[in-house]
């Protein structure tokens, strides 16, 4: 991945959480890039203290600025300001060799409210790859980079972003595969004496073949391949506990854009509390390694 990286800052607490994560991601060296876009049909979360004018926004961004420079002397920080619509303009900059990062506030209420939020919605439609950063975040120097593979050629692209986010912080990787029944046909017709092993077997097949090239890729990278037979969210989230972060792919075979992110991409996006790095599209998406949808992990 590029060294760019762009930090989508809108005056919130989470939005500070999220530029610290950005630098602190950097070592505090190279450099990141704060963007204000200036959006006239929407109150910015730091109005009071601004009223909302453009030169009050933009000394706001210059002051977080140089909080960042405070505190990461080493780290080039440049500011841009953006006139516009705020989810068009943080698009357009999430670009296939860049890291575009965005604060979330924690979600308390229906869950459904927030299936589709800015992060959400930015992490499904970007070109490139989008960080996700929870507003009571911690950085977990040390901790391991985890991402959920299912097969696909869109989780495949997630595992070697991961790859290369675990080389950068001199971790190691823990790659998760998930299966699950689809349905709960086993409570009224149990499976006959070995077809679980069969099952355990074909997933066991799909987690390795997602990531024989990842290993050759990175040889010298510590992997560990992880099989559960869980959830996709329950099994992701049990393995980053204590991680530094959460990597997922989306997938590209639903034709409404909103909706690119599969089922348990958007539930970890609600539900996690270390950062999500969600990859970018896959232009050309290769088939399953399993075809039948109810062996797979699920979509993440």
């Amino acid at each position: 991945m590029s060294e760019r990286v762009v930090v989508g800052w809108d005056g919130s607490p989470a939005a500070a959480v999220a530029a610290e994560w950005a630098a602190r991601r950097q070592h505090g060296t190279g450099r990141i890039e704060l963007v204000r876009v200036l959006d006239p049909a929407e109150f910015p979360p730091d109005w009071l203290a601004t009223g909302g004018t453009p030169e009050a926004e933009t000394e706001a961004l210059e002051a977080e600025a140089r909080r960042l420079a405070a505190a990461h002397p080493s780290l080039t920080i440049t500011t841009r300001t953006l006139p516009g619509h705020r989810e068009t303009e943080l698009e357009r900059l999430a670009a296939p060799d860049s890291l575009l990062v965005v604060g979330t506030q924690p979600r308390i209420g229906p869950r459904l409210r927030f299936r589709f939020s800015l992060a959400a919605r930015l992490a499904a439609r970007a070109r490139g790859p989008v960080a996700v950063v929870p507003g009571d975040a911690a950085y977990r120097a040390g901790g391991p980079v985890v991402v959920g593979v299912d097969g696909s050629a869109a989780s495949v692209a997630a595992a070697r972003l991961a790859a290369g986010e675990a080389v950068r912080h001199g971790v190691g990787l823990i790659a998760v595969h998930a299966w699950w029944e689809a349905t709960d046909w086993e409570a009224v017709l149990p499976m006959e004496a070995g077809v679980h092993d069969s099952f355990e077997g074909l997933h066991r097949t799909v987690l390795a073949e997602s990531m024989t090239a990842v290993e050759r890729e990175f040889p010298l990278l510590e992997i560990e391949q992880r099989l559960v037979h869980a959830p996709g969210v329950a099994a992701l989230l049990a393995a980053a506990d204590g991680a530094l972060e959460l990597v997922v792919g989306r997938h590209t075979r639903v034709v409404a854009r909103d909706l690119l992110l599969g089922s348990v991409s958007r539930r970890l996006l609600l539900d996690t509390w270390v950062p999500v790095v969600v990859a970018g599209a896959v232009e050309t998406a290769a088939r399953d390694t399993l075809g039948e949808p109810a062996l797979r992990a699920g979509h993440v």
